[in-house]
């Protein structure tokens, strides 16, 4: 594999995309670095917490919750902005939780 390359993930409230979307990328053993930004109501945090320790052995997850990027309709460019900051790869690719990128492809 080439060089890894962070994929910068945004989401709000949408834990059954979050489950399709980790399982895609733990089936491929994707070894690119998941960066998930997420700006869900606090209802879902404890499913959405459980989820991603459930996948953090198998796929490399750096989650962030982002409340503040969430009143109405989350703000994707404030939140992915913000989790540049945490990217340690060279090159970056923007996803929504209903998107994906073939890992062999980056």
């Amino acid at each position: 594999m080439g060089k890894k390359v962070a994929i910068i993930i945004s989401t709000k409230n949408r834990l059954r995309f979050l489950i399709k979307l980790l399982r895609f990328y733990a089936e491929l053993k994707s070894e690119h670095t998941l960066y998930i930004a997420d700006a869900s109501d606090s209802k879902h945090l404890i499913q959405i917490g459980a989820l991603i320790k459930s996948f953090s052995d198998i796929i490399n997850i750096v989650y962030k919750n982002m409340p503040e990027y969430g009143k109405g309709q989350m703000d994707n460019l404030k939140a992915v902005g913000k989790m540049l900051e945490y990217v340690e790869e060279e090159y970056a690719v923007n996803s929504g939780d209903d998107d994906y990128f073939i890992p062999k492809s980056l």
